[in-house]
């Protein structure tokens, strides 16, 4: 028992300490009956918490069904519960609702997930998530990120069963000052994809919204300001294309895609385009690169079959299948994404 609930079982006798339950032998066929009380407001995801983590304890016992006495507005939310209950053993759920630490408003679209695994989403328009993982990630750490804020991680077990507010700080990136003399003397150059269309197309297999693509971009090392970006891709929904945008540095250490150098996502959405290039301005964001970076592309929902984005030639290309997986390098393909940039002399 702790101070907020308590346990009891029920075969022939009651026991009602922690200490009599642990001591009970469940080595017998037959049913127990497992007596949960929360004190607190009925609530789906607590109550299902306390559940699994009772099965965590007492690993031999399998839940056949759920009886209780809740308020009839909440019998929905308890059939949820006996459904979920099935798998308990095996999986998690943890909700929250992602915030700006200053305005309080909600982040859409936030990456979610745990380092290096398959377990990963992004924040919804209102910025709460859900994320179903298995029991085996309990003391590991979850990892919250948004373009121009400071990444927060909060160890898993500090969420289950709290539907948690989580507030992200803006972190402060430089960019520099772009002072052209002369536009007629600018140069602009293309970078990434030459194709001007394609009927090869792919996506990412992901376990989840918040797969991503990425590509090297400006290998020269010239000095550049960005002007727009480009993906070429092929909607097979009737809903809008939405992706997101990003511009990344290089890892020092692992050559793979590092920080972010934007202060503010891209949003992309379109409601028009089925196949062709989706052009992006980004000219307003002042990014200036005078080395390799690398562009990114992400979805963010799981249905990544219903935009594939175009593929074509040999190149330095990356994929991740979640939020926080590790970055994956295919063969023999490349993605059709490019920038447009002016040159700095």
């Amino acid at each position: 028992s702790n101070s907020n609930n308590s346990y009891s079982l029920d075969k022939i006798r009651r026991v009602s300490d922690t200490d009599s339950i642990q001591n009970t032998d469940f080595g017998s066929e037959g049913f127990y009956l497992a007596e949960l009380t929360i004190e607190k407001e009925f609530n789906a995801n607590s109550l299902l918490a306390q559940i699994r983590y009772f099965q965590r304890t007492f690993k031999r016992i399998k839940i056949v069904g759920i009886g209780a006495s809740v308020p009839k507005e909440s019998e929905n939310l308890l059939k949820k519960v006996e459904q979920d209950a099935s798998v308990a053993n095996d999986q998690l759920s943890i909700t929250g609702l992602i915030i700006d630490a200053f305005t309080n408003q909600p982040l859409q679209y936030a990456s979610i997930g745990i380092e290096n695994s398959q377990v990963g989403t992004v924040s919804e328009a209102n910025g709460s998530f859900t994320l179903i993982l298995s029991s085996s990630y309990l003391n590991d750490t979850l990892s919250i990120s948004f373009v121009g804020y400071e990444q927060v991680r909060i160890p898993i077990l500090k969420l289950i069963g709290v539907n948690q507010k989580i507030k992200l700080v803006q972190s402060s990136i430089h960019l520099g000052e772009v002072i052209i003399h002369d536009v007629s003397q600018v140069k602009k150059i293309h970078l990434g994809s030459k194709i001007r269309k394609t009927n090869k197309f792919g996506y990412v297999q992901g376990k989840g919204a918040g797969a991503q693509i990425a590509r090297l971009m400006n290998e020269s090392g010239d000095s550049l300001y960005l002007l727009s970006a480009s993906v070429y891709v092929w909607n097979k929904s009737k809903d809008a294309v939405k992706l997101i945008l990003n511009i990344l540095d290089i890892d020092s250490q692992t050559g793979l895609p590092g920080r972010t150098l934007i202060n503010q996502p891209v949003i992309i959405e379109d409601k028009n385009i089925n196949k062709g290039w989706l052009d992006i301005e980004i000219s307003e964001y002042g990014i200036i690169m005078d080395q390799p970076f690398y562009l990114s592309i992400q979805w963010v929902d799981d249905k990544t079959k219903d935009v594939s984005i175009g593929l074509g030639g040999n190149n330095d290309v990356l994929l991740r299948t979640a939020s926080f997986s590790p970055w994956i390098k295919p063969e023999n393909f490349n993605w059709a994404i490019k920038v447009e940039a002016s040159v700095i002399n």
